[in-house]
């Protein structure tokens, strides 16, 4: 595999990798040979052979595998074909498993939070007391709650369902400004492979590869993102090419190439206290309209992000 950087925009730009912003990689795949040739690897990590973060109390947790073997020779079919100097195949497979601890902090509204009770935050102001400021001319004057409480008459109920479902209950960290923590472990399995045949004739070379891979990602919700919760993000795709040579005589030659590539992405969350199907109407209401928070057609009702200065967001991707 080799990479070449991005060019200056005034270096004309071969036809064969198009325009790119940034860089481009070419990847180039081996063929079969007269000889059967094969390999196999493994490439091992695990915290056994860690140091400590100078940070942490302990090792955080590791382990990793990265596998896979290749193999590739001539087509032979006994008593029916013998491809030898003229069809030829290769193969290889490569695993990775890798999963390894969370360690991230973050903060959840408490019990008291919940039921209004703001009195160690900063001034919590009336939103409908509004008036104008007989002083400032464009301005206006609101007044904050008495003691920093918010009436429980004036605390939205869907409000209340969002923060009791989707949050998990807050917990003794030991580190100020924070009552979460999450050490739920993030898994990455991706499974790779490779096909190709190619087919030799005395003016004629024709070839065809075929790639395939599938990582699915499973990571947990902290302080940067969804509370309580197991996100999946899971990439698929593959990428195929057919190439065809022909040597008219020793000037001309005439290349085909055709590729093809597809990507598939899915994301999904998951809830601790809530379970994932149509949670939106469990939420809100059956009147809920899925198609007002991003348009999928009413196929699935998605909750939108939520983020409170200084608390973990929640959403549903």
């Amino acid at each position: 595999m080799t990479s070449r950087s991005s060019r200056s925009s005034l270096t004309p730009i071969r036809a064969e990798y198009g325009g790119v912003l940034g860089g481009f990689v070419d990847v180039v795949t081996k063929s079969g040979t007269n000889d059967l040739h094969g390999g196999v690897w493994e490439f091992l990590r695990n915290d056994a052979f860690d140091a400590r973060n100078f940070f942490r109390a302990g090792i955080t947790p590791l382990r990793q595998n990265q596998f896979g073997g290749n193999a590739g020779g001539p087509v032979v079919i006994p008593k029916l074909y013998n491809g030898r100097n003229h069809t030829f195949i290769f193969g290889s497979y490569q695993g990775f498993r890798q999963s390894f601890a969370n360690s991230g902090l973050y903060r959840v509204p408490t019990p008291a939070e919940m039921a209004g009770n703001l009195s160690g935050e900063r001034p919590i102001f009336d939103p409908f007391c509004a008036r104008p400021d007989p002083g400032r001319a464009g301005q206006f004057l609101r007044d904050p709650f008495p003691g920093n409480m918010i009436p429980a008459g004036r605390i939205d109920p869907i409000a209340t369902k969002i923060v009791s479902t989707l949050y998990p209950q807050p917990l003794n960290t030991g580190l100020a400004g924070t009552n979460g923590i999450n050490t739920r472990p993030n898994t990455t399995d991706q499974d790779m492979y490779t096909f190709r045949v190619d087919h030799q004739m005395s003016r004629d070379s024709l070839s065809y590869r075929y790639s395939h891979v599938k990582t699915p990602v499973v990571t947990s919700g902290d302080g940067g993102g969804v509370a309580g919760s197991t996100f999946l993000r899971e990439a698929g795709g593959y990428n195929q090419s057919a190439n065809c040579t022909h040597i008219f005589d020793p000037a001309t030659i005439f290349h085909f190439l055709f590729a093809r590539s597809y990507i598939d992405l899915t994301l999904r969350s998951k809830w601790d206290n809530a379970n994932e199907s149509d949670l939106a109407p469990q939420l809100f209401s059956e009147s809920f309209a899925c198609g007002f928070v991003g348009g999928y057609g009413g196929k699935k009702c998605y909750i939108p992000f939520i983020q409170i200065p200084g608390i973990a967001g929640v959403n549903e991707f």
